[in-house]
């Protein structure tokens, strides 16, 4: 379907994640796949989490049975990744989407945009 009606092959294609499944689960995969020849253009990341146990307890460190890491993830992502966050958020802290933003390597980091005020 890509190379028929988008054309232009991966490059041309960004991956959107969002809520607490998407944002998570396909970008720590695909961001990690960026080198490849059929990689996406980019990762998009909407209200993304630390990970799965920091939203409710937020120790400062991935704890054993945490199955989405992906503070310790982010910092092998190879795709330009944007992050969409908004700065009242009472489902994922804000500080979540920052943390993220601050473990990607200088050179996958796209400018994110917190939603100053938003939920």
């Amino acid at each position: 379907y890509r190379d028929e009606r988008v054309g232009g092959g991966a490059a041309n294609v960004s991956v959107i994640g969002s809520g607490a499944g998407g944002s998570n689960n396909k970008s720590s995969l695909v961001g990690r796949s960026c080198d490849d020849d059929d990689a996406p253009g980019g990762v998009i990341l909407h209200s993304p989490f630390l990970s799965v146990i920091r939203v409710v307890l937020d120790m400062g460190f991935t704890t054993v049975g945490d199955l989405f890491p992906n503070i310790d993830r982010v910092k092998d992502f190879t795709c330009p990744t944007y992050i969409i966050h908004g700065t009242q958020d009472e489902i994922v802290p804000y500080y979540h989407g920052q943390g993220l933003f601050n473990g990607l390597s200088d050179t996958s980091k796209a400018v994110p945009f917190w939603a100053n005020g938003a939920g």
